[in-house]
């Protein structure tokens, strides 16, 4: 298919312009079960791509090229499996498991990844009322800890949040507790529609669209039991633009968590602390100032890179991209990727939009078009600070073409790093959010083609930016350590 250059904002410290490279829809290319598709998630390495068929009641798997094609592979489908009317999906970070949450049959699908094709094979279905489970009652949205440890649910028909346990050899999941809005203290929790987990495993929050707020919850890192701690609700401390709660994510730094509102049409902003309470900051709402596309703003993605904000639009048949800067943390609106303009295809009625782990691709799913639409970052220049080597990078073009690939992230003890073809070996740094370099490593080690596993144990927890250098490249990716 053609490429299409989508013209963005280019006065900004952070700027990106992004070109979409594909779209696919149902019953073309191979592609039978992706009727309505809901939510799209990434494999860790970014080269698996798998797509919610909701009214086939079906999980459709690709591969992604690095030009940005989708190559379709197989798809699972079936009664029994947790599939029916699938909402939502969750990777494992070891990209071992894949999650389903089925509204219809009240339940979690549970599904092994092979390791070399990224093909799909049903393990367990994870029921309402079967083996002590409460809650699952039209389930809306599932995560997996970045430990890998436990898995979360949201139910809006019950008003609860479903803990499980995981195994993380398996990937079966245990029952483990329960919470409902109205009981044991928790509150506003109303119709909860989207669930996220802070990238150090230590918060978890929901998006209540009834209740018109976002709750906090503090997670033990041990255990995997959760604590109620605050809501923060439409009308109260300065908030005048969350109704219809919908949908939640937490910056790969930490510092923000971002709450798409449907009915006003937003996407607020809110300062986290470290013990992960909330504080509001500001709301970009369609059709105030520059802002546009965001109407019916339903999910809502904060790249791993932490420098892009993608929300569908659904109303306005459009996804959004934010800016973000990873020093201040300040957002601001970027470009507007919208049905038939433009030349952009797709994203009829889009629910989800989900970004790669490099930051290179999104995709968005068109739901009433039955298709979803990939985009790629063309261009990316990180803000400008005074000599650091990160400066340096940010003084050149970095294409996504030959982006380098960091995996898993988070990450405690070891990550993986892949070079692109073509670009010969590289010095790798590994330099901390101050600009200091914690670790290098010579380009005898890092050669194109073949990944290396690098040892992170002696890094304190953190954000972290990868850079591969040579006297004709000079490439990033960020990642994040945990304790």
């Amino acid at each position: 298919s053609g490429t299409v250059v989508v013209d963005v904002v280019a006065e900004q410290d952070l700027f990106t312009n992004a070109e979409q490279t594909d779209r696919v829809i149902t019953n073309t290319r191979g592609v039978s079960k992706m009727k309505r598709p809901r939510e799209t998630v990434f494999s860790p390495n970014g080269q698996h791509v798998y797509v919610a068929g909701y009214s086939s009641n079906a999980v459709n798997h690709f591969t992604l090229s690095t030009s940005g094609q989708l190559t379709f592979v197989d798809h699972v489908n079936g009664s029994g499996k947790g599939l029916a009317r699938a909402v939502a999906l969750a990777m494992s970070p070891d990209g071992k498991t894949l999650y389903s949450a089925s509204r219809s049959e009240y339940a979690i699908g549970v599904f092994s990844i092979d390791a070399t094709t990224g093909s799909l094979t049903f393990i367990e279905r994870v029921r309402r009322n079967v083996n002590g489970v409460d809650g699952l009652k039209n389930v809306e949205d599932v995560v997996v800890s970045p430990d890998g440890r436990n898995v979360y649910t949201v139910s809006s028909a019950d008003r609860k949040l479903t803990v499980f346990r995981r195994n993380t050899t398996t990937g079966t999941l245990t029952y483990v507790e329960r919470f409902k809005d109205g009981q044991g203290g928790v509150n506003k929790m109303h119709t909860p529609r989207a669930i996220a987990i802070s990238a150090d495993g230590t918060s978890v929050y929901v998006a209540a669209y009834s209740d018109h707020a976002v709750s906090v919850f503090d997670r033990n890192v041990t255990t995997g039991r959760l604590t109620y701690v605050e809501f923060h609700k439409d009308g109260s401390n300065g908030i005048k633009y969350l109704s219809g709660a919908s949908g939640v994510d937490v910056s790969s730094d930490l510092s923000h968590v971002f709450v798409t509102s449907y009915r006003d049409n937003a996407v607020n902003v809110f300062e986290r602390s470290s013990s992960g309470t909330l504080v509001f900051v500001e709301a970009f709402v369609d059709g105030k100032g520059d802002v546009s596309g965001l109407g019916g703003a339903y999910e809502v993605d904060a790249a791993a890179t932490g420098q892009e904000l993608f929300v569908a639009g659904r109303a306005r048949n459009a996804i959004v991209h934010l800016s973000r800067d990873n020093t201040t943390g300040d957002v601001e609106f970027t470009s507007m990727y919208k049905r038939n303009v433009g030349g952009v295809t797709g994203l009829y009625r889009p629910y989800n939009v989900a970004s790669d782990p490099t930051g290179t691709f999104f995709i968005g799913s068109g739901n009433y078009d039955n298709s979803v639409s990939v985009f790629r970052m063309l261009e990316a220049r990180m803000p400008e600070r005074e000599s650091d080597p990160i400066t340096e990078i940010a003084k050149q073009t970095v294409t996504n073409e030959s982006r380098i690939l960091v995996y898993p992230s988070p990450a405690r003890s070891e990550i993986t790093l892949e070079l692109p073809s073509g670009v010969g070996a590289c010095d790798i740094s590994i330099v901390d959010v101050a600009g200091r370099v914690v670790l290098m490593l010579p380009s005898t080690t890092v050669t194109p083609g073949n990944p290396m596993n690098c040892d992170i144990q002696q890094l304190p927890a953190g954000l972290y930016t990868v850079m591969a250098q040579n006297d004709n490249t000079c490439l990033y990716a960020t990642f994040i350590v945990l304790d």
